[in-house]
């Protein structure tokens, strides 16, 4: 939480722990893939491919939900509004597949 000058306290979000919370469950995800590839690696069978294809449409999820926090999820909408310039030429090097340097 921060402060302004004359000493109130504003809540800056939950993008912070937004951020922990992606990161541990992509963390989870990849090794109880590749743990399960790696013990079944000699009888790969179709409930494997399920479980591949999950893992890349979950890793999709975690890309988009990556990107949704750079352009604000989880901060107050004062500080989205107050930024939203930004926000928006943010989002047109996106499109532009330029990498954001923060």
């Amino acid at each position: 939480m921060s402060t302004d000058r004359s000493g109130l306290v504003h809540h800056l979000g939950y993008a912070d722990s937004l951020n922990v919370a992606i990161s541990i469950c992509l963390t989870y995800t990849l090794i109880f893939t590749c743990v399960r590839i790696h013990l079944r690696r000699s009888s790969f069978g179709a409930d494997d491919v399920v479980v591949v294809i999950a893992t890349l449409t979950a890793l999709a999820h975690f890309a988009a939900s990556y990107t949704c926090l750079t352009a604000g999820l989880g901060k107050p909408y004062d500080m989205i509004k107050a930024n939203i310039g930004q926000l928006s030429s943010v989002s047109s090097r996106n499109k532009m597949g330029l990498e954001l340097v923060s």
